[in-house]
């Protein structure tokens, strides 16, 4: 796995951490963990165009809640990214 830059090199027992929760999340979500971990990467890249984001820190979840007006499930996926700063400040 590359690492991304910006991102401080991990002991083995967070990356370990990372795995699991990447697991399980793959799990919830009825997808292999290779697709969680290309979601997570384009997320990161997508929102760095214009925010300095700490991608070490970012955690996803996946969440299933019953839509009661349609009687059925949908699956949502939450993306929890701490931002440092923005990188175009007055551009809006």
């Amino acid at each position: 796995m590359k690492r991304e830059p910006g991102v401080p090199m991990k002991r083995s027992g967070e990356i370990a951490i990372r795995r699991l929760k990447l697991l399980l999340v793959a799990d919830k979500a009825d997808c292999s963990p290779e697709l969680i971990e290309m979601i997570r990467r384009d997320i990161c890249a997508a929102l760095s165009k214009y925010m300095d984001v700490d991608a070490a820190r970012m955690e996803i979840a996946v969440k299933h809640q019953e839509d009661t007006s349609s009687e059925r499930y949908t699956t949502t996926l939450y993306a929890k990214l701490p931002v440092h700063s923005m990188r175009l400040k007055g551009f809006f």
